[in-house]
């Protein structure tokens, strides 16, 4: 009796320091404002991060400090009516946009392509996403800005939709990483 009680209280703490998007919707948080201090192995290591939410709980914007109170990171966000991420800018410390990252969706909801562009808005790096008729991811090719290939992404399901492999190409078509698959029924 005394274990489970011990069990209880240390997983209801546990649950009073992390909300979820459904908790900061229902509470009406706009934001959360965290500030961390850490002396474990010798470093002194100070962080602050406010957090910003819109009404259904998503981050809307995250600003990261330093221990002078400069900042660091700077984040803003936008979703879709579904609360899919449409936008990601990061910002420089001023506040002046250095990247964007644009995302588009499918009819079904898949992440369709992923744009990222510099201060300018000229593309750096294009990802396109190509699905089966099940929904299954089949291949992600990022290009860069002049259209060239990076990356490709080659995905392959059994008959019952579940992963076989997963195969990464470099910008020259060659193999550099392959993840096999077994599944038992």
């Amino acid at each position: 009796m005394k274990q489970a009680l011990i069990i209880f209280m240390l997983l209801l703490s546990l649950s009073a320091v992390a909300q979820s998007k459904r908790e900061i919707a229902d509470r009406g948080m706009k934001s959360i404002t965290t500030t961390t201090f850490d002396v474990r192995k010798g470093d002194t290591t100070f962080r602050k991060n406010i957090s910003r939410f819109d009404k259904q709980g998503n981050v809307i914007e995250s600003i990261d400090y330093d221990a002078k109170g400069n900042v660091k990171d700077w984040d803003q966000f936008q979703f879709n009516r579904n609360g899919d991420e449409v936008l990601h800018v990061q910002l420089s410390s001023s506040g002046q946009p250095v990247r964007k990252t644009t995302t588009a969706y499918n009819k079904w909801n898949k992440v369709e392509e992923q744009v990222i562009t510099d201060e300018t808005g000229s593309v750096i790096e294009k990802t396109s996403f190509h699905y089966n008729t099940e929904n299954d991811l089949l291949e992600e090719t990022q290009v860069d800005k002049s259209g060239a290939v990076i990356r490709r992404t080659v995905y392959t399901y059994d008959h019952k939709g579940m992963p076989l492999s997963r195969k990464i190409y470099n910008e020259k078509g060659e193999l550099i990483y392959s993840r096999d698959y077994i599944n038992e029924y």
